[in-house]
């Protein structure tokens, strides 16, 4: 029978990669390329080498320490085999940044939150991430600073696993950002969609116990011309309300400073804002679930689709502990001028509980879907 809030024990994952892509793999002969060798990590903050190439081996820093590239550093390539525990920063200013190889980068040896406090910024730049695997992040799996607005990322084949810490978020989409073919183990928002242009597909994901699968929340946003398709939600553990336990999600603001951080403020929308133009297609949720959705609209909604949605069944069902985490919401927001938002051409369409399809007359019962009666919500 199927469990909530409880992590497979003993679970072993199989990931077959395609080959690699031969212009993804760096000729090691090449008069710009580092080849580190096994064991202590060193040299990387002073190298004058482009590429830095880990063989198959076990390499590693240490828990005080990480891979601080050298600012000519624009390719790391984690080799099959090659096992780096530590964590990178870049410093490059190119245009083209890569991290590839079907190699594992582990963070393992970090306490939680192990951080460094130093950022960096980029201009104009594209990170293309191919192939690896990342074990045991001890915050979030990635974090860039400066203009995200020139930032896009190209992302192929990336597994992350070991996911238990909270905050061990999935990778962000920057403007233009495409991720394909990607395995989640997270805890915490996993395909965080907060900027426009962005295509995700293919995503596997073990879901632990903070925070939705998808979220656009947080701060209100323009943002449009957004695609998520093809979800599969293989186990998640939410227990509670406490984080919000939705397959989609938008978090109220999140102030620390101020008591807007609380879901119950309704008057934290900026409705000059707007986000529209968003697809999220083809999602498969296993086992017991959260909700389907769990929206706080900071902005404006136009043209919001959600289509082809199956979950197996609800935390509420017959013979297990009512979590209480199965109903869906979407309440009025305001500005602080008592401004309503809108929120326009919402779909929701195919969505399927159990083997019943979720009707208008259905809505509240069998889909446990919930909004206010102004917002323009459409159920076929």
């Amino acid at each position: 029978m199927p469990l909530m809030a409880v992590e497979p024990l003993d679970s072993l994952f199989i990931f077959a990669s395609p080959f690699e892509d031969e212009s993804l793999v760096p000729d090691e002969t090449a008069d710009n390329v580092l080849i580190v060798e096994e064991g202590r990590i060193s040299g990387l903050d002073t190298t004058q080498a482009n590429t830095v190439i880990f063989k198959p081996g076990v390499y590693y820093a240490t828990a005080t320490d990480y891979l601080n590239l050298s600012a000519t550093v624009d390719w790391l390539y984690f080799a099959p085999g090659a096992y780096v525990k530590g964590a990178v920063e870049y410093h490059t200013t190119s245009a083209l940044i890569k991290a590839t190889g079907h190699g594992v980068l582990s963070g393992e040896q970090y306490v939680y939150q192990a951080d460094p406090t130093d950022g960096f910024q980029n201009h104009n730049t594209t990170w293309v991430v191919n192939g690896p695997t990342l074990n045991s992040p001890p915050f979030n799996s990635m974090d860039w600073y400066g203009d995200m607005a020139s930032l896009s990322v190209l992302c192929t084949d990336y597994k992350q696993v070991g996911g238990f810490f909270g905050q061990t978020d999935g990778m962000e989409a920057y403007p233009g950002s495409v991720y394909k073919d990607v395995f989640y183990h997270s805890n915490d928002d996993t395909i965080k969609v907060y900027y426009s242009d962005v295509t995700i597909s293919n995503v596997l994901v073990q879901k632990a116990s903070t925070a939705p699968v998808i979220q656009f929340g947080w701060a209100s946003r323009n943002i449009s011309n957004i695609q998520v398709d093809n979800v599969n939600i293989i186990h998640s553990r939410w227990n509670s309300n406490g984080s919000n336990p939705g397959l989609i999600g938008s978090n109220n603001v999140y102030d620390p400073s101020s008591t807007s951080t609380s879901a119950m403020n309704s008057s934290t929308a900026d409705t000059y804002s707007t986000a529209q133009d968003i697809t999220f297609s083809n999602i498969r949720a296993e086992g017991i679930s959260g909700p389907l959705m769990r929206i706080y609209a900071l902005e404006n909604l136009s043209n919001i689709t959600i289509s082809n949605v199956w979950i197996e069944e609800f935390g509420s069902c017959d013979s297990y502990e009512n979590l209480g985490i199965s109903e869906s919401f979407m309440p009025m927001m305001t500005d602080d001028s008592g401004n309503n938002v809108t929120v326009a051409g919402f779909v929701i369409s195919n969505l399927m509980v159990g083997d019943e399809k979720v009707t208008l007359d259905t809505a509240s019962t069998v889909g446990q879907l919930y909004w206010d009666a102004a917002f323009d919500v459409t159920i076929e």
